[in-house]
């Protein structure tokens, strides 16, 4: 009898537990008060739209960020579950889910931390602003997994203004195709 009741106590608290959290929505990107939220990376404040970026964990907790660079590099370095990513279009300044969008990364390119990446919307978008801007296109999971290059070997694009020894971390470049990593 005192097994039941201590059964059905857990049991109702289990229920309620469950009930009361809900889960993420993973289609409404998260809130960046521009001019007023801190990179979760640099600590700066965010105040450019096309450049922001943002990640959602599956507690619902937001990591904002004010560059797309920014975002993958705490991303390696935290190696936090993530239940979605998101990054703002460079043209329109829409909200994208950053796997669906087609990433620029280019020297030309002046982002706030400098890593030189944006993300677009539409994938001829972004072939030809890589093209005007001297850029490679990739995919996000190129970016968070690398490229190999046409030899099977891994190199690393370098940050805009810093020397290839100071290359972003595990950003991988396809040299065996001009202006795009996608075959």
């Amino acid at each position: 009898m005192r097994g039941d009741i201590v059964a059905l106590v857990v049991g109702t608290l289990v229920i309620l537990a469950l009930s009361c959290s809900s889960p993420i929505n993973v289609e409404k990107p998260p809130e960046i008060r521009y001019g007023e939220d801190v990179c979760a990376e640099c600590h700066m404040f965010i105040s450019e739209e096309r450049f922001a970026a943002a990640y959602v964990l599956p507690d619902g907790t937001s990591r904002l960020f004010d560059d797309l660079g920014g975002m993958l590099e705490y991303d390696r370095a935290n190696d936090e579950a993530v239940a979605i990513y998101w990054a703002h279009d460079f043209h329109s300044g829409e909200w994208v889910k950053a796997p669906e969008a087609t990433i620029v990364l280019s020297d030309a390119i002046v982002t706030p931390m400098g890593h030189g990446v944006v993300a677009f919307t539409a994938y001829d978008e972004a072939a030809q602003f890589a093209r005007l801007n001297s850029g490679t296109v990739f995919t996000f999971l190129d970016l968070q997994e690398g490229t190999e290059d046409s030899e099977g070997s891994e190199s690393v694009a370098p940050i805009p203004g810093h020397d290839v020894g100071d290359a972003m971390p595990g950003i991988l470049v396809d040299h065996s195709v001009t202006g795009s990593a996608r075959n």
